[in-house]
């Protein structure tokens, strides 16, 4: 059971006990406070409540920070009294009582998120807080929170991750092919890049998501002597390595206070390229073959060249080396990567939307091929579950890094919830 205990230089006087749990919306979240009658009676508590909170808050920072513009939209608050003074008591021979509470969960609740800059914050945040409320105006309420984290019921993406254990499924391919040439003058080289993944609606959490990267270039046309005699790489060059190609996934963040707004995005998974540290650690498979030289009268995908060549291939008179053709160079990787942020969502005053951001480098002024294409992130769960990245439960000490949320996001002791001390 996940614990916390009230803040104080003396012993509690009650405890929370919550299962460590990703709680979906729509279920339940349920535990027990656990009430020491000693220390009860010393610091004055007549009775004890638990309280369920969830708001989506915002920031916006405006006039270099001399002016703060704030929204909150409430999205769940409930309270439970589970004991007053002259209630239940404890067993004989025993100062303490333990007493069970549930609460259901909203259907439609968002994901928990956290996002802070210097400019503006944006926050979906979920909590249960365990209050002691004292007598007298002059005492204080005795309260702590314990952050929790929510996601949405997601039936498509649970149901993409069963059937990933046992079945194959087809793959959707997306595609971009450009002519470019290394200089402002010359022969135009033809470039294709493709991305397939599997054809999904949805991308869930905490699943293995399969895809494939393809690179192919054809040079400009060429006698295969000129292209033989030089000891330059040849243009335009296919990646040697997977990190030579960048993929990400990027956020789009639409945050809004009052009448004010702001859009930014942000990198927040790296698969190919960047950072080591920041990469994606699946395993990539990499398959680069030789180049092929490809004469006039026939390409690589079998189709007749639409340029005839200046001597026909064994004609009389004509020199192997004057034979013009191109080459054609390929390079694939494979692999696979988890995605852990909080998925798609959108409430009044915060909208955040993913796409997945593919750029091949090619050398050349402007001649980099990108692509981009919006996808949509679910939870993948449709009952509460351990906190857990690919079946593997974690320790309680990282289950908070596990739905890839800032500290920030679990820190017991913030005490701004909009509650006055009192309450």
């Amino acid at each position: 059971m996940f614990s916390r205990l009230i803040s104080s230089s003396s012993p509690p006087p009650f405890v929370l006990h919550i299962p460590p749990l990703v709680y979906v919306a729509g279920g339940t979240i349920g535990g027990e406070v656990e009430i020491d009658f000693r220390q009860l009676r010393e610091q004055n508590i007549e009775e004890i409540q638990v309280r369920l909170r969830g708001r989506s808050e915002t920031y916006i920072h405006r006039n270099n920070l001399k002016n703060t513009v704030h929204e909150t939209i409430r999205l769940v608050h409930e309270n439970q009294s589970l004991w007053h003074e002259g209630g239940a008591y404890p067993p004989a021979g025993s100062d303490t009582l333990r007493v069970p509470f549930s609460f259901k969960l909203p259907d439609a609740l968002p994901p928990s998120f956290r996002y802070d800059i210097l400019e503006e914050s944006a926050t979906i945040r979920y909590a249960l807080t365990a209050v002691g409320v004292r007598k007298g105006l002059l005492n204080f309420n005795k309260k702590y929170y314990t952050p929790i984290a929510v996601l949405p019921r997601d039936d498509v993406g649970a149901k993409i991750r069963e059937d990933a254990q046992r079945e194959v499924r087809p793959w959707k391919k997306y595609e971009r092919e450009e002519r470019i040439r290394k200089g402002l003058w010359g022969d135009y080289a033809k470039v294709k890049v493709e991305l397939s993944l599997p054809d999904i609606p949805v991308l869930p959490l905490f699943s293995a998501i399969p895809y494939t990267v393809y690179v192919e270039t054809t040079t400009a046309p060429q006698t295969r002597a000129k292209a033989g005699e030089s000891s330059k790489p040849i243009f335009p060059p296919v990646p040697a390595s997977p990190h030579q190609i960048d993929f990400r996934l990027r956020r789009r963040l639409q945050v809004r206070a009052d009448i004010h707004g702001n859009i930014s995005t942000a990198d927040i998974a790296t698969f190919l390229g960047g950072k080591e540290k920041e990469r994606d650690k699946a395993f990539i498979e990499s398959h680069v073959p030789e180049k092929e030289w490809v004469p006039f009268g026939r390409l690589a995908d079998g189709k007749v060249a639409s340029k005839t060549p200046e001597k026909a291939s064994g004609s009389s008179g004509e020199k192997l080396g004057d034979a013009q053709g191109v080459w054609v160079q390929r390079a694939s990787f494979q692999s696979t990567f988890t995605l852990s942020c909080p998925p798609t969502f959108g409430v009044q005053n915060i909208q955040c939307e993913y796409k997945l951001a593919l750029r091949v480098p090619f050398p050349g002024i402007g001649n980099d091929i990108r692509l981009q294409i919006p996808v949509q992130v679910t939870s993948g769960i449709v009952t509460s579950a351990p906190r857990q990245i690919s079946g593997q439960v974690e320790t309680e000490a990282s289950h908070e890094k596990t739905l890839d949320l800032p500290p920030a996001y679990w820190d017991a002791n913030d005490n701004d919830w909009g509650d006055d001390k009192k309450q």
